[in-house]
């Protein structure tokens, strides 16, 4: 009997995704193995969102998957969903509990997933124009309101932002008729 472990999309996830993890028994003969039991109970840091087994029951809680019976040179396959919940290394196991069949090659009864997970911030910027006159469009020397607003939607926290916000120039089609745009090196006058 051997079990295997693997990861997908990759061993270094963000903070809230979810991840994939496959565990793959195989006999390797030269007779059928009966009685297979795997366990792989998800650890601390992962929240199991959904699991598939290609033949036998899963029981998250306990993480104990009973395969049962494989033909000499068949295998079965575990897939679990999970998001994960902590900016950590985590280790992700599964071993062969028992089989009713001496096992001649022990060692490969157990294989381990190493998965980084890091934080993950999602920020977000929004700009508005304040007046509080309802004429557009302003006149020169008539205050108008810019208000940037910057937003973490985590679910990290977020370092090292910087906001620039810089006006554009003024445009002729943005002006009030009679205004002399030289003033602001635009041209002549609108």
């Amino acid at each position: 009997m051997e079990i295997l472990k693997q990861i997908s999309p990759d061993t270094t996830s963000l903070l809230g995704e979810n991840a994939t993890f496959f565990v793959t028994v195989t006999n390797h003969g030269p007779a059928p193995a009966t009685g297979i039991v795997v366990k792989d109970l998800l650890p601390a840091g992962l929240t199991l969102v959904s699991d598939h087994v290609s033949q036998g029951s899963y029981v998250p809680q306990t993480g104990q998957w009973t395969v049962g019976t494989l033909e000499d040179e068949a295998f079965a396959t575990l897939t679990l969903i999970a998001t994960l919940t902590v900016v950590d290394s985590i280790t992700n196991s599964a071993q062969v509990l028992r089989q009713n069949e001496p096992d001649p090659v022990p060692s490969n009864n157990f294989s381990a997933a190493v998965l980084d997970v890091a934080e993950n911030a999602d920020v977000g910027l929004d700009i508005f124009v304040d007046k509080a006159s309802p004429k557009v469009p302003v006149l020169v020397g008539e205050n108008v309101t810019f208000t940037v607003t910057v937003a973490n939607r985590g679910p990290s926290p977020a370092t090292g932002v910087v906001v620039a916000d810089l006006l554009s120039a003024v445009k002729p089609e943005h002006v009030v008729q009679g205004l002399d745009l030289s003033i602001f090196g635009v041209g002549a006058q609108a």
